[in-house]
């Protein structure tokens, strides 16, 4: 470094090495001999060409990852056309090697077929609405006030694909599926507006004051109907519905329950929704929260074996803790398991 100054200090009144004598400038700048400067130019070309190297190894590692996730993409467009159109299955597995453009022209003419078109009305006396056609733009989404809801966007249709997939899959092997649902009703639910009594002609206005208290109602159905003995109901107030740990043992229950009715070498499922309280993790695959402390945050990396930087901030340590999270369990499908009971979402 002093050797540079004091080069640059001699030149304030002129060059004293031509521009064009690189070498000599290198040498005289850095104080060492023409051998030296000419290995350390061939180390410098040698760096060049490994980046260059590495640079193409990621381009090319890139477009392979890309071909991968379209080829997914357009399985999953060619699963969801054979569902929704079980006539062209002869023809779409005769022409699966085509190419991409040819399974996103389809899919544009099954968007085209499967256009949401709202029925007209058939009340009596009534002339009906002129049928609701989505222009290109309003196909891919239908906007609320509030959300934007997807229709037929790949990741979805692959969702669905997946499901039905599933669903045929139990169904051919012997599976025993039940499907569940939740719902429940107020003590003083009935209509707000003036009711006439059908014997008597008798009315009156609605007389009760609030809702009152809720039965909530959790059943399992299966193809000879409800499974009586699993019915759950019970009562709360009108403000909850259900929770997590009060559906935590009514799963340990059932899933017991079923497992002797049915014997030890009966395949079960249960195929339940997405409510919040059906998909709570368990307590070592929770991530954790914007809300924790930094010292929490760091308890949480050390449990699961994750370094921590000395000096992160907490948005480090929260992006260092994303990129690690563990493959997620949910404590609904750890229970069932002990009884050898399968849950599909």
């Amino acid at each position: 470094m002093f050797n540079v100054i004091k080069f640059v200090k001699r030149e304030k009144d002129g060059y004293l090495i031509p521009l064009n004598n690189v070498n000599d400038r290198i040498k005289s700048i850095l104080g060492i001999s023409m051998s030296s400067v000419e290995r350390l130019k061939r180390e410098m070309r040698e760096q060049e060409r490994e980046m260059l190297e590495k640079q193409n190894e990621l381009i090319q590692l890139q477009k392979k990852l890309d071909q991968e996730k379209q080829d997914k993409e357009d399985a999953a467009i060619r699963a969801t056309l054979r569902l929704r159109n079980p006539r062209t299955r002869s023809s779409s597995s005769s022409s699966s090697s085509s190419s991409s453009s040819s399974v996103t022209a389809a899919f544009n003419s099954t968007l085209t077929t499967f256009m949401p078109v709202a029925k007209s009305s058939q009340k009596r006396g009534h002339s009906g609405r002129p049928p609701i056609i989505l222009t290109e733009n309003q196909k891919e989404n239908v906007r609320t006030s509030k959300v934007v809801v997807p229709l037929d966007s790949p990741f979805y249709m692959a969702a669905r694909a997946r499901y039905f997939s599933k669903i045929d899959e139990l169904r051919n092997n012997g599976t025993v599926v039940f499907w569940h649902d939740e719902t429940w009703c107020n003590q003083n639910e009935e209509k707000t507006f003036v009711w006439t009594d059908r014997d008597t002609g008798a009315g009156r206005l609605r007389q009760s004051s609030g809702k009152g208290s809720r039965l909530v109602i959790s059943a399992l159905m299966g193809n000879s109907g409800f499974h009586r003995s699993s019915i759950d109901i019970f009562k709360t107030t009108e403000e909850n519905r259900m929770d997590s740990s009060h559906f935590l043992a009514w799963i340990d229950r059932t899933a017991s329950l079923l497992r002797k009715e049915f014997g030890k070498y009966t395949k079960i499922v249960f195929v339940i929704d997405n409510a919040p309280w059906h998909n709570r993790l368990t307590n070592d695959t929770m991530p954790p929260k914007r809300s924790w402390r930094k010292e929490y945050i760091v308890q949480w990396l050390n449990d699961h074996n994750i370094n921590v930087p000395v000096k992160a901030v907490k948005a480090e340590l929260l992006e260092i803790a994303m990129k690690n999270l563990p493959e997620k369990r949910y404590e609904i499908d750890e229970t069932a398991k002990k009884y050898n009971v399968d849950i599909l979402r």
